[in-house]
Protein backbone atom coordinates (compact mmCIF):
# COMPACT_ATOMS: atom_id res chain seq x y z
CA UNK A 1 0.00 0.00 0.00
CA UNK A 2 1.50 3.47 -1.16
CA UNK A 3 0.80 6.32 1.14
CA UNK A 4 -0.01 9.62 -0.75
CA UNK A 5 0.98 12.70 0.65
CA UNK A 6 -2.52 14.07 0.89
CA UNK A 7 -3.28 10.89 3.01
CA UNK A 8 -0.83 11.89 5.60
CA UNK A 9 -2.27 15.20 5.41
CA UNK A 10 -5.86 14.17 6.09
CA UNK A 11 -4.45 12.02 8.63
CA UNK A 12 -2.55 15.04 10.71
CA UNK A 13 -6.30 16.81 10.54
CA UNK A 14 -7.49 13.51 11.71
CA UNK A 15 -5.90 13.82 14.48
CA UNK A 16 -5.03 17.72 15.25
CA UNK A 17 -8.19 19.26 13.98
CA UNK A 18 -11.30 17.88 16.14
CA UNK A 19 -9.19 19.92 19.53
CA UNK A 20 -8.31 22.82 18.02
CA UNK A 21 -11.76 23.22 16.09
CA UNK A 22 -13.60 22.86 19.80
CA UNK A 23 -10.81 25.43 21.22
CA UNK A 24 -12.35 27.74 18.85
CA UNK A 25 -15.51 26.77 18.89
CA UNK A 26 -15.80 27.18 22.83
CA UNK A 27 -14.33 30.61 22.38
CA UNK A 28 -16.75 31.54 19.53
CA UNK A 29 -19.58 30.54 21.94
CA UNK A 30 -18.54 31.62 24.86
CA UNK A 31 -19.07 28.60 26.75
CA UNK A 32 -19.56 24.31 26.14
CA UNK A 33 -17.52 21.77 26.71
CA UNK A 34 -14.43 21.52 25.53
CA UNK A 35 -14.26 17.75 25.89
CA UNK A 36 -17.49 17.46 24.23
CA UNK A 37 -17.04 18.85 21.55
CA UNK A 38 -13.62 17.58 20.93
CA UNK A 39 -15.06 13.91 20.93
CA UNK A 40 -18.22 14.72 19.24
CA UNK A 41 -15.78 16.18 16.64
CA UNK A 42 -13.41 12.94 16.14
CA UNK A 43 -16.56 10.55 15.88
CA UNK A 44 -17.54 12.76 13.31
CA UNK A 45 -14.39 13.10 12.02
CA UNK A 46 -13.87 9.12 11.94
CA UNK A 47 -17.58 8.17 10.91
CA UNK A 48 -17.47 10.50 7.59
CA UNK A 49 -13.42 9.10 6.72
CA UNK A 50 -14.57 5.67 6.55
CA UNK A 51 -17.57 7.01 4.48
CA UNK A 52 -14.64 8.31 2.66
CA UNK A 53 -13.04 5.53 2.35
CA UNK A 54 -9.89 7.13 3.94
CA UNK A 55 -8.86 4.96 6.30
CA UNK A 56 -5.59 6.24 7.61
CA UNK A 57 -7.39 9.17 8.88
CA UNK A 58 -10.04 7.37 10.34
CA UNK A 59 -7.76 5.41 12.62
CA UNK A 60 -6.06 8.75 13.92
CA UNK A 61 -9.48 10.25 14.48
CA UNK A 62 -10.61 7.51 16.55
CA UNK A 63 -6.69 7.65 18.38
CA UNK A 64 -7.31 11.38 19.29
CA UNK A 65 -11.23 10.03 20.06
CA UNK A 66 -9.56 8.08 22.87
CA UNK A 67 -6.94 10.67 24.15
CA UNK A 68 -10.16 13.32 24.52
CA UNK A 69 -12.10 10.48 26.53
CA UNK A 70 -9.24 9.57 28.89
CA UNK A 71 -8.31 13.22 29.36
CA UNK A 72 -12.52 13.76 30.20
CA UNK A 73 -12.10 11.04 32.49
CA UNK A 74 -9.48 12.32 33.77
CA UNK A 75 -10.98 15.81 35.00
CA UNK A 76 -13.91 14.70 36.26
CA UNK A 77 -12.34 14.69 39.59
CA UNK A 78 -11.56 18.36 39.37
CA UNK A 79 -15.17 19.00 39.16
CA UNK A 80 -16.46 17.47 42.00
CA UNK A 81 -14.06 19.43 44.30
CA UNK A 82 -15.57 22.52 43.95
CA UNK A 83 -18.96 21.82 45.19
CA UNK A 84 -17.31 20.28 48.11
CA UNK A 85 -15.64 23.26 48.47
CA UNK A 86 -18.09 25.76 47.93
CA UNK A 87 -20.14 23.67 50.56
CA UNK A 88 -18.06 23.96 53.11
CA UNK A 89 -18.19 27.07 52.72
CA UNK A 90 -21.67 27.45 52.59
CA UNK A 91 -21.52 25.32 56.13
CA UNK A 92 -19.26 27.38 57.78
CA UNK A 93 -20.99 30.61 57.11
CA UNK A 94 -24.28 28.85 58.27
CA UNK A 95 -23.09 28.03 61.51
CA UNK A 96 -21.56 31.51 62.51
CA UNK A 97 -25.19 33.25 61.33
CA UNK A 98 -26.50 29.90 63.80
CA UNK A 99 -24.06 30.67 66.53
CA UNK A 100 -24.53 35.00 66.59
CA UNK A 101 -28.31 34.22 66.71
CA UNK A 102 -28.22 32.14 69.17
CA UNK A 103 -25.82 34.92 71.44
CA UNK A 104 -28.25 37.48 70.56
CA UNK A 105 -31.15 35.34 71.37
CA UNK A 106 -30.17 34.81 75.01
CA UNK A 107 -32.08 36.87 77.73
CA UNK A 108 -29.98 39.86 78.86
CA UNK A 109 -30.47 42.22 82.09
CA UNK A 110 -32.39 45.34 80.89
CA UNK A 111 -33.23 48.44 82.94
CA UNK A 112 -36.60 48.15 84.27
CA UNK A 113 -37.40 51.12 86.31
CA UNK A 114 -38.14 50.91 89.62
CA UNK A 115 -41.59 49.94 90.86
CA UNK A 116 -43.56 52.42 91.97
CA UNK A 117 -41.24 55.58 91.15
CA UNK A 118 -43.67 55.85 87.89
Amino acid sequence: MQLDPNDIVNAVLAFCGPPLYSAVFMRMLRGGSYFGGWIGGCALEAIVNVLDRQYLAAVTAAASLIIAAVLWWLSRRRRKRAPKLAGAKSRALLAAVVRTMRERSKPRPVFRPVPGRV
